[in-house]
């Protein structure tokens, strides 16, 4: 299994136990919530494993045919680009480290990387001017996006700006 580096922010200091408590009831709502697709088969749940919580799907062989990985992160402040990057590039490695982990993983293997928030975000393309800039706020409104679906200009930012951060650390 990969190490991964972590930042002494997360979860850390005085009000670390408020994010630890977080990551715990993100897991037991979609526990609660996927409960009648989850009664009739098998699965278990890691906290605190590559990621804050790991929902692994077992297919009838007793291998692991899904992962949904969660990043759960309480914030009392809106989430910005710059605030996300650093976040962005911690599950682009969980997911790595997925691939490379040596858990018994079936034929058709997959999994997801999400990442759940009390608070809202906005991501933008990181130009200037009314006709330029494109912004997508992610709040209770319209709570789910997958990367996939994002306007290709804020796709094409966040992939630049990861690649800087990346290339610091190496």
């Amino acid at each position: 299994m990969n190490n991964l580096s972590s930042t002494s922010a997360v979860n850390a200091g005085v009000h670390g136990s408020t994010g630890t408590e977080f990551q715990k009831y993100c897991a037991l709502y979609f526990l609660f919530e996927q409960y009648n697709a989850l009664k009739d088969t098998e699965y278990f749940i890691c906290l605190e494993h590559h990621d804050d919580f790991l929902f692994c799907h077992l297919n009838r062989e007793g291998f692991i045919s899904s992962v949904e990985s969660y990043q759960a992160k309480k914030s009392s402040v809106k989430w910005d680009m710059s605030s996300l990057y650093e976040l962005l590039s911690k599950m682009t490695g969980v997911g790595l480290s997925l691939n490379a982990d040596d858990m018994p993983k079936g034929n058709n293997y997959t999994h997801n990387l999400e990442f759940i928030t009390n608070n809202s975000i906005q991501l933008n393309n990181g130009l200037s001017g009314k006709s330029k800039k494109k912004i997508i706020t992610i709040n209770e409104s319209n709570s789910r996006l997958r990367y996939a679906d994002l306007d290709s200009e804020i796709k094409i930012k966040i992939e630049d700006e990861l690649k800087k951060l990346l290339y610091k650390l190496n």
